[in-house]
């Protein structure tokens, strides 16, 4: 429910955020789902606006069940007046399927912690604010998003979350270097030796990078296969990519594999006034590694054509 207060707290807690808050990598929008009393609709409509493309208000559990939604809302006291077996399926699918977020409000204490408990992914007491609700919504979706987006392998964000993290840097002025990794003839080594010798090949790598791209805080991102991509300042990008190339050599040196792996790093950069050419950027990337993998096969070093 509103109130001046309320408002006012909201603007309040806006204002403490850090800078750095609404310069995070955003993520897609929503459809949500609400059953709630006609009186609620305009304070959900005030928490769910930044998170959401369209609201959908339902006037049953059923219709709720039934809805084509990413985020479900509603009430306490709409979930416990639904029929017995109804409720027993959608917070049985809480704990079992992969499916929409579940957001329930107005629950009492006891309840609260029950809905946590059994997998509900908010559950919020009526004296929550909108702006409070809205900041762990925030949270909430990003983390979804994210885990969406991270491989199973590695635990790395992919590439969705890579492209909105050079989007980010680019927006805020910042001239980005990107570092692209991957491993040689990657797949005659994965027939020759086996997938899981293969995955253990792509997680020896992502070992070496992350370790070298802490240590200049870059953004690591595994965007598929055995590619990885670094993004980082740009003068540091060229030390990071031959850092990356050393430090897997002499990790490869342990591996009883004939041929030894090699691994291709290239760099580049990205400046702001190109933020519309990002795809362009990795074809450049994609050359570079062509262009190193012509001259090693040819004994030369072209590193410098970078």
């Amino acid at each position: 429910m509103s109130t001046n207060a309320e408002s006012g707290n909201c603007a309040g807690e806006r204002t403490a955020l850090p800078p750095e808050w609404e310069a995070r990598p955003g993520y897609e929008l929503l459809r949500a789902a609400v059953y709630a009393p006609p009186e609620r609709h305009e304070w959900i409509e005030r928490a769910l606006s930044s998170h959401v493309s369209e609201i959908a208000f339902v006037r049953s559990l059923e219709e709720l069940a039934d809805a084509d939604a990413d985020l479900m809302l509603l009430t306490h006291e709409a979930l416990a007046a639904g029929p017995e077996q109804l409720r027993l399926e959608t917070t049985r699918g809480w704990r079992e399927e992969p499916g929409p977020l579940w957001v329930i409000i107005d629950a009492p204490d006891r309840a609260r912690v029950t809905y946590q408990v059994i997998g509900a992914d908010i559950a919020a007491d009526f004296g929550i604010a909108a702006c409070e609700l809205s900041a762990r919504l925030h949270a909430l979706i990003r983390r979804a998003q994210t885990e969406r987006d991270r491989s199973p392998l590695t635990g790395l964000p992919g590439s969705i979350w890579l492209r909105r993290y050079i989007e980010t840097k680019l927006s805020s002025g910042e001239t980005v270097g990107l570092v692209s990794a991957d491993i040689d003839d990657f797949k005659a080594h994965n027939d020759r030796c086996g997938s899981l010798a293969g995955d253990d090949l792509i997680v020896l790598l992502a070992k070496v990078l992350r370790e070298e791209a802490g240590a200049s805080g870059g953004f690591l991102a595994h965007v598929g296969g055995d590619d990885f991509c670094v993004v980082c300042s740009r003068r540091q990008a060229e030390r990071l990519a031959r850092a990356v190339e050393a430090s897997f050599e002499r990790a490869a040196a342990d591996l009883a594999l004939e041929p030894r792996p090699v691994v291709t790093v290239v760099s580049t950069s990205l400046s702001p006034n190109e933020s519309d050419s990002v795809h362009r950027a990795f074809e450049r990337l994609a050359t570079l590694r062509q262009a190193e993998r012509r001259g090693r096969d040819r004994g030369l070093d072209g590193r410098t054509t970078r």
